[in-house]
C-alpha cells in the first residue's frame, strides 16, 4: 500500500491552484490503484484525445496479437503512400524498409510517429479499435479517425515529398481548421473522458485487459516515452513513468501511470482544452501560454506524487 494517505482537500486546492495558473479548462483524474483513493476534476466531460488515442490503438493491436490475428514479430513495409507529416521518423526514411509491428508500436508511443500508427491502423482495422473499448466497457473513450484523416480535417495536405524546408513553409502557410470535427467534443471525434481514459489505463495495469506477456509489453512500450515536458516534467527522473502524450488544436494531454516508491502505482489523467485568443495570439505569447499548461500537467503529477507518498529528494 501507499506510504502515505494523502490529505485529498489539500491535494485538490494545489491542483485547482496549478489550473488556474494554466489558464485552461483542465480534465483531471488521479487514482491510487492499489487503494482507489481518488480525485478528479471534470471526470466525465469529452476531451479531444490528440495522440493519447494511440493508447487504445496499442492496446487492440496487443489483443489481436492474443487473439493470434497478428504477430509482434510481423514485418510491415513502408511504402510512399502511408507516410504521414508532420511528426515522426518514417516519413524522413526511404520506402521499403520493413519494421516489425512491435518497431511500429514503439515508435507510435514514444516518439508520437504518424506514419507508424496509420501503418499499425491498417494492420488492425481502424473500427477494431472502438468496438475493443466498447466491448471493455469504454462508452466514453471514441476512435473514429486515423492520424491521416485528423489532418484531412484539420489542415490542407502537405506533400511529403518536400524538403524539410519547403514543407516547413507550407505548414506555416497552412490555417488551421478551429471548427472542424477534430475540434469537436463529441464521439464523433477521437474523444475520451478523463476517468474513462484513466480507468483503462488502470485496468491496463491491473492486468485485466491483455494476456500477461502483452501487458508487459504494452507497459515497456509507455515506460520508454521520450515527449516528457508535461506530467513527468518536476518528477525525479528515476521515477518510471509509463504514458502517452497528444496535441492538436486547442487540446495538450498527458495520460500514464506513475510507479510510486513503494511499488505501488498512480494513475494521471489530465487533458486540457485551451483558450483559442491566446493560441491565435503572438507567437512567443502563444508558445508561452502553451508552456505554462504544460508545466500545470507537470505540477499536478510533482503534487499528485508527493501526496500518496513520493518525495523530490530520492
Amino acid at each position: 500500500m501507499a506510504t502515505t494517505t494523502p490529505d485529498l482537500a489539500t491535494l485538490r486546492e494545489s491542483i485547482e491552484a496549478d489550473v488556474e495558473e494554466a489558464d485552461a479548462e483542465f480534465g483531471v483524474w488521479i487514482r491510487h490503484v492499489e487503494t482507489g483513493a481518488e480525485i478528479s476534476i471534470n471526470p466525465d466531460a469529452l476531451y479531444p484525445m490528440a495522440s493519447v488515442f494511440k493508447i487504445p490503438v496499442l492496446l487492440e493491436t496487443l489483443a489481436q496479437v492474443d487473439e493470434g490475428k497478428t504477430a509482434l514479430d510481423k514485418r510491415i513495409e513502408l511504402r510512399q503512400e502511408a507516410k504521414v507529416l508532420p511528426s515522426g521518423i518514417l516519413v524522413e526514411l526511404d520506402p521499403g524498409l520493413q519494421p516489425t509491428l512491435r518497431d511500429l508500436l514503439t515508435l507510435m508511443i514514444t516518439i508520437s510517429d504518424n506514419t507508424a500508427t496509420d501503418m499499425v491502423l491498417a494492420e488492425i482495422g481502424l473500427p477494431n479499435v472502438e468496438r475493443r473499448m466498447r466491448n471493455w466497457g469504454f462508452d466514453a473513450i471514441s476512435v473514429k479517425m486515423g492520424v491521416q484523416d485528423i489532418f484531412d480535417h484539420t489542415f490542407p495536405r502537405v506533400d511529403v515529398a518536400l524538403t524539410p524546408a519547403e514543407r516547413a513553409r507550407a505548414i506555416g502557410d497552412t490555417e488551421r481548421s478551429w471548427d472542424s470535427v477534430t475540434a469537436r467534443r463529441t464521439l464523433e471525434n477521437n474523444v475520451a473522458s478523463p476517468r474513462q481514459m484513466g480507468l483503462l489505463l488502470e485496468r491496463l495495469q491491473g492486468d485485466q485487459l491483455l494476456s500477461a506477456s502483452s501487458t508487459a509489453v504494452a507497459l515497456d512500450i509507455l515506460l520508454r516515452q521520450q515527449l516528457t515536458q508535461r506530467l513527468p516534467r518536476f518528477l525525479p527522473p528515476q521515477v518510471p513513468f509509463a504514458h502517452k502524450t497528444g496535441t492538436l488544436l486547442q487540446s495538450r494531454n498527458d495520460a500514464g501511470i506513475i510507479t510510486l516508491p513503494d511499488g505501488t502505482h498512480l494513475v494521471v489523467v489530465t487533458f486540457a482544452f485551451l483558450r483559442r485568443d491566446l493560441l491565435e495570439a503572438d507567437p512567443e505569447e502563444a508558445a508561452r501560454y502553451a508552456d505554462r499548461v504544460d508545466s500545470a500537467m507537470g505540477s499536478i503529477a510533482r503534487d499528485a506524487y508527493e501526496a500518496f507518498g513520493g518525495t523530490n529528494h530520492d
